[in-house]
């Protein structure tokens, strides 16, 4: 089971809300770069 469905969601369709962050480098390579996402999109909005 996926994490959307546990928590009762859809999964993931055109149109649909979506949370994302991004880095500009690979976090499992430098895991520093956690602290300072490049985007930040939650419920379908860029927030940062």
């Amino acid at each position: 089971m996926g994490a959307r469905a546990w928590l009762g969601l859809p999964g993931l369709v055109e149109g649909g809300p979506a949370d994302l962050i991004a880095y500009d480098t690979d976090p499992t390579l430098d895991s520093s770069v956690l602290a300072h996402p490049s985007r930040i999109i939650l419920r379908g909005r860029v927030i940062a």
